[in-house]
């Protein structure tokens, strides 16, 4: 059994981005069509980081259908320096600029004039770039474009949480079959969990910890959790 649930966890941790909750595509494209008629650029795209490499996920416009897929090194083309740097940039005549990938432009068929790229960025990391190809002429309004690619971050980031939370569980779940405590086995997940990952696990494990103790221990566990909850939505406004 233990082998079973191993071999699940090692499953989970290569088919993740497979196993992302459905719906990220489509808040992605959304972000990209609500830039789109912002700008009113031709075209449109969101590209998100994968290892060494940037893979456009969602397209609109012209080529649509053949950027969407690609990977291009990140740092290559203004969208990777817009990653590299983080910084957004907005250029009205790409053709003298050096970091223009004008063979990726000329692959998917549609070579633009003007570029703005912004990073979808979160407090700690860049994620990926938010495209667009020919925005109209005194129509271009960065900060509302930053808040969108912080959107589109967030969503990433909650996709990402997701997968992370479901291999943590089948992880702890393998160990906790050769008799170690449940809880146990997710606080053991949470230690070894990357920086910044391993709160949902130390969550769990509360919350396995939790299930077994008595109703009345229960139920005042879970007014504690609701006052709290109510104190930190009541800072938050």
């Amino acid at each position: 059994m233990t082998e079973v649930l191993t071999a699940l966890a090692v499953l989970a941790a290569e088919t993740g981005p497979s196993l992302a909750p459905v719906g990220l595509d489509e808040q992605l494209a959304a972000v990209v069509a609500t830039a789109q008629h912002l700008t009113g650029a031709t075209a449109g795209s969101v590209a998100l980081v994968d290892g060494g490499e940037l893979v456009f996920r969602v397209a609109t416009g012209p080529g649509a259908e053949r950027i969407t897929g690609v990977r291009i090194p990140v740092g290559r083309g203004i969208a990777g320096w817009a990653v590299s740097s983080g910084q957004a940039v907005a250029l009205d005549d790409v053709s003298q600029d050096p970091r223009f990938a004008r063979d990726v432009a000329e692959a998917i068929g549609y070579v633009p004039r003007g570029i703005v790229a912004v990073p979808l960025d979160t407090d700690d990391e860049i994620l990926g770039v938010l495209e667009l190809l020919d925005p109209a002429p005194g129509r271009l309004a960065l900060s509302a474009l930053s808040l969108l690619a912080r959107q589109a971050a967030l969503s990433v980031v909650t996709t990402r949480a997701f997968t992370d939370f479901g291999r943590l569980l089948f992880t702890a779940a393998a160990t906790a079959v050769d008799g170690t405590d449940l809880a146990r086995a997710l606080r053991a997940a949470a230690a070894q969990a990357p920086a910044g990952r391993a709160e949902p696990a130390s969550l769990a494990a509360d919350l396995a910890a939790l299930s077994r103790l008595g109703a009345e221990e229960r139920e005042t566990a879970h007014a504690l959790l609701r006052t709290f909850l109510g104190y930190a939505a009541g800072r938050d406004r």
